[in-house]
C-alpha cells in the first residue's frame, strides 16, 4: 500500500508545488458530465466519489436528479465505484446502500487514508483510479496526497455556512 513519507510531504507542501497540488487533473461542471468515453480515453477504470454536493445536496438522504441513472451507466460500463465521505456512517450508509455502492465514512479527507482503504474495494491500481469531488481542500488534496488523478466538479448547491463560503471564495481565487 502506498504511503507518504516525510520527504514526500515536504515536497508536496513546498510553496512551489502548492499550486500543482491544489489544481485538479480535470474539471467538470457535474459528475453527470463524466462519460464512459472520457473514462476510456483517460484510462480510468475506477472512481472514488465524494457524497455531499457531488452526488447529493449536503446531508440529503437522496441523490440529485440524474445521479442514479448516471451511476447505473457507470456500472454497466464496468467502472468500479466507491463513495468516500468525511461524514458519519449514520449519514453515508443509507445513502450508499440505496445506491448499491460500497462506502467509506469518516474518510479524514484531505488525508489519503480513505483512498488507501478504497483501493482494495476497487481492485484497480492507483494509476487507473480517479477521485471526484466538489472541494479543492478536501477532495482534490486527498487525491493528490494519495497519488490518484482528480476531477473537481461544481457543487450542486452552495452552502450557507460562513466557513464554507470562505473556503469557496479561496478555492475560486486559486482556480482562477
Amino acid at each position: 500500500m502506498p504511503y507518504l513519507c516525510f520527504y514526500d510531504f515536504y515536497n508536496i507542501m513546498n510553496l512551489r508545488n502548492v499550486r500543482n497540488v491544489l489544481l485538479p487533473t480535470y474539471r467538470k461542471n457535474s459528475v453527470l458530465d463524466i462519460t464512459p468515453g472520457f473514462l476510456d480515453e483517460e484510462r480510468i477504470s475506477a472512481l472514488i466519489l465524494d457524497v455531499d454536493n457531488t452526488l447529493s445536496y449536503h446531508d440529503s438522504p437522496t441523490a440529485e436528479a440524474g445521479i442514479e441513472d448516471w451511476l447505473l451507466l457507470m456500472k454497466r460500463h464496468g467502472v468500479r465505484l466507491v463513495l468516500l465521505s468525511n461524514n458519519t456512517k449514520k449519514r453515508v450508509r443509507p445513502f450508499a446502500e440505496h445506491l448499491g455502492i460500497p462506502f467509506i465514512s469518516m474518510g479524514m479527507k484531505p488525508a489519503p487514508f480513505g483512498i488507501f482503504h478504497a483501493v482494495p474495494l476497487l481492485g484497480a491500481p492507483l494509476k487507473h483510479i480517479c477521485m471526484v469531488g466538489d472541494q479543492l481542500f478536501t477532495d482534490v488534496l486527498c487525491g493528490k496526497f494519495a497519488g490518484v488523478r482528480t476531477i473537481l466538479t461544481e457543487p450542486f448547491h452552495l452552502e450557507d455556512d460562513r466557513l464554507f463560503k470562505f473556503k469557496r471564495k479561496i478555492e475560486n481565487m486559486l482556480i482562477r
